[in-house]
């Protein structure tokens, strides 16, 4: 059985041979490509191709404005009626700032869980010794309020003020 760096390196390979099944296509060929199969194009695309690629804008996104049915005729990519590159370019700027957004404050909610995990008695309580107890509740505040270092907030829903 291949693994690690071997294996890594062998595929490198596969993944070279796949990656060059299609040619480079200059910016001013891309935007022929995308007229050629319906889609309006304004004078400001050339600058946004260049700034931020052709494939995270179009393949990440083109499938709401493609014509289903022209597209199996074709046997390519054929956008429906009224398909504008303002428009995919509007949706892979909102998904940006939405992916942000969350990434943002997933991060946050991440520190906070993290916070009141380190601060969960149970586990890090000098006075509490570990064994399993059916009073734990009440003695939790008990062992709590009796060493200053833990303190007691109302558990994991009560850190994030839920």
């Amino acid at each position: 059985m291949r693994g690690g760096l071997s294996a890594f390196i062998a595929g490198l390979g596969e993944v070279e041979s796949m990656s060059l099944r299609k040619p480079y296509r200059s910016v001013d060929e891309q935007l022929r490509i995308l007229r050629s199969r319906g889609m309006a194009v304004d004078a400001g695309a050339g600058h946004v191709l260049r700034r931020e690629g052709y494939y995270p804008i179009v393949n990440g996104y083109k499938d709401l404005f493609l014509d289903r049915k022209a597209c199996l005729t074709a046997g390519d990519d054929r956008y429906g009626t009224g398909a504008r590159f303002d428009d995919l370019y509007a949706l892979f700027l909102f998904d940006r700032e939405l992916r942000e957004l969350l990434f943002s404050a997933i991060t946050r909610a991440e520190a906070a869980l993290k916070a009141v995990c380190a601060h969960d008695e149970r586990c890090y309580c000098a006075r509490y010794d570990g064994r399993a107890n059916e009073n734990w509740p009440t003695e939790r505040k008990s062992y709590c309020a009796a060493d200053r270092s833990c303190h007691w907030d109302g558990g994991v829903a009560g850190g994030f003020g839920l």
